[in-house]
């Protein structure tokens, strides 16, 4: 509940978004649209209290901006969103999300287990962001994309056997 009004901006932005009602500013300057978001929003960050001000829907405009900005880009942020490596990292993202925190837990217990309490050296922890990046792209092509492409097979075979897809 407290992050409704973020959630109802969102979802008014993806609804002009799909409109095709994003200002033409915008349409045209995607790129500078998201870079002037990531701006205003260090800005805010720098200046105020996390808690007080940012936590409680400060961020909420830089963040539409930047949202905007990247869905509308068509310049040097486009190419590198659309490079095949930020693709498979996008469609693992939610692989990510699940699996980031119980993999750490699992490799710096394993870490406890050989090395004791000793200090996690620097090439310790980028192997482990590396290695659950390596695991989530691994369970997204494994089991995420298969079950996906399985439960869409199987819903268009039910709206075809009952009827439901108009000619």
């Amino acid at each position: 509940l407290f992050r409704w009004p973020e959630f109802v901006a969102g979802v008014l932005l993806g609804y002009i978004y799909k409109l095709g009602r994003t200002p033409k500013w915008i349409e045209a300057h995607g790129d500078l649209a998201a870079t002037v978001g990531v701006v205003i929003a260090a800005i805010l960050i720098m200046t105020f209290n996390y808690y007080t001000f940012l936590h409680s829907g400060g961020l909420t405009i830089p963040f539409l901006l930047i949202i905007i900005g990247l869905a509308e880009a068509r310049g040097p942020i486009y190419t590198i969103l659309a490079s095949p490596l930020a693709i498979v990292l996008g469609e693992a993202s939610y692989s990510i999300y699940i699996l980031q925190i119980p993999l750490k837990y699992f490799i710096n217990e394993s870490w406890v287990v050989v090395q004791g309490d000793a200090a996690r050296p620097i090439w310790f922890r980028a192997t482990t962001f590396f290695g659950i990046i390596a695991c989530s792209v691994l369970v997204n092509k494994i089991f995420e994309n298969p079950a996906r492409r399985a439960i869409l097979k199987f819903a268009h075979a039910g709206t075809i056997r009952t009827g439901a897809v108009s000619s």
